[in-house]
């Protein structure tokens, strides 16, 4: 039994990373944790490796994200400890980057601790249904969405920390009328629930709240070239790839990017590193998972070679 569990949740995690040609047909709301931890024992097995220091210091930069991601978003399903959410928040170090997963509101908000002040991020995680169907090939997005800086000296003042730590958890898990797209049935507009919510509530009420303590800011951006599923027969609600997964890509990518000694190419490598990782752990499972997943694994080396040098040491 327990290897047949073990078996199921991996195939979980490769749904979701490698996006095989065969997929499930109802959603996966088990793989949240689960993700995250396949990444961290990941990036682990890589600290083990000789590294030059700034490629360390990176690297250490995405362990500490992932290990704050799994203790926020630590309940069932993912959501948020509020408890662990605020201490957290205040023990942030210069330079580190605290993840959470608003679960309810379909949102992710990133805080990074600077110098003197707290950068607060937010973009949307699963676009909604008709997107994804509609658009041939990759959606093209943007992330972050929105950021607003504050003074790191709230971090001192407990009402603060726990207003933040409060709303999120409370969002996080309690859904508000009126997010949700809506579908016609017996000519009633009916709240459409297998679709996304819109993260209005965290883009528009939670930053602006934080607008008014502090200021918009300036940060860098990435644009990924995302690709999602919406597949259901017979299911209450479809499955879509995971939004803990473009959470985990998202954050990694901005932080490893922004690092010194950081960039673009590191974080590429990183992910490949990622997958083989979760390849080493399928060879049980059937041949044309390993054929789907080898192929995706080369497609990404081969325009890794295109870009010259590799950062990371070769096998």
């Amino acid at each position: 039994m327990a290897r047949s569990t073990n078996v199921d949740a991996l195939q979980r995690v490769i749904d979701h990373v490698f996006l095989p040609p065969k997929l499930p047909l109802q959603a996966d709301e088990a793989s949240e944790l689960a993700l995250i931890d396949t990444g961290l024992e990941a990036l682990n097995s890589l600290g083990n490796t000789l590294l030059p220091d700034l490629v360390r210091a990176a690297l250490g930069k995405a362990v500490k994200l992932l290990t704050n991601l799994r203790a926020v978003n630590s309940r069932p399903g993912g959501k948020t400890d509020e408890t662990e959410l605020r201490r957290i928040l205040i023990a942030l170090q210069p330079g580190q980057t605290l993840a959470v997963k608003v679960s309810a509101q379909n949102a992710a908000i990133l805080v990074t601790r600077q110098l003197e002040r707290l950068d607060f991020e937010e973009f949307e995680l699963s676009p909604q249904n008709k997107a994804v169907i509609e658009t041939k090939g990759r959606l093209v997005r943007t992330f972050p969405g929105l950021a607003v800086a504050v003074h790191a000296d709230l971090l001192t003042q407990p009402d603060f920390s726990s207003m933040v730590a409060s709303t999120i958890a409370t969002m996080c898990h309690q859904k508000v009328p009126g997010m949700q797209p809506k579908s016609k049935k017996a000519g009633t507009d009916h709240d459409e629930h297998r679709d996304t919510t819109k993260p209005t509530m965290i883009s528009e009420l939670f930053f602006g709240v934080l607008r008014g303590i502090g200021s918009p800011t300036s940060v860098s951006t990435i644009v990924k070239h995302t690709r999602d599923e919406v597949l259901y027969d017979r299911a209450d609600s479809p499955w879509r790839r995971s939004p803990m997964w473009l959470l985990i890509r998202v954050a990694l990518q901005l932080v490893i990017s922004r690092s010194p000694g950081g960039s673009y190419d590191l974080y590429k490598e990183i992910m490949v590193f990622i997958m083989t990782h979760i390849l080493e752990r399928a060879s049980h499972l059937p041949t044309d998972t390993i054929f789907a997943m080898r192929a995706k694994i080369h497609w990404r080396l081969q325009k890794l070679s295109q870009a010259g040098r590799s950062i990371l040491p070769g096998p």
